[in-house]
């Protein structure tokens, strides 16, 4: 599952970047981020993630993803293309 391998990455550095992909979403499975594993990942992400940059997002969702972005401390961006996503994380200080 996604938050198993974000949690970990978690615990392996101290900050990472995420790339999601919806292009090919089909929605979430019901309850599915009610979970205690999934609430844990997200809890941690707000102090272990620098960046979450989406693509493919749906009509309406960049804004909202790039307004979260203004209210926590994560860099929420969001892109046509996986490509586009690629470039700017790119420019982003090296992750060590």
């Amino acid at each position: 599952m996604l938050d198993t391998r974000v949690r970990k990455a978690f615990d392996r550095h101290d900050a990472i970047d995420l790339l999601p992909s919806l292009d090919r979403f089909e929605g979430a499975e019901t309850g599915a981020s009610a979970t205690l594993p999934s609430l844990k990942a997200r809890t941690a992400s707000l102090w272990n993630m620098r960046a979450c940059v989406v693509t493919g997002a749906p009509e309406g969702a960049a804004d909202m993803i790039e307004g979260i972005g203004k209210l926590l401390p994560v860099d929420a961006r969001a892109f046509d293309t996986e490509a586009d996503a690629r470039a700017w994380l790119a420019l982003l200080p090296r992750l060590d």
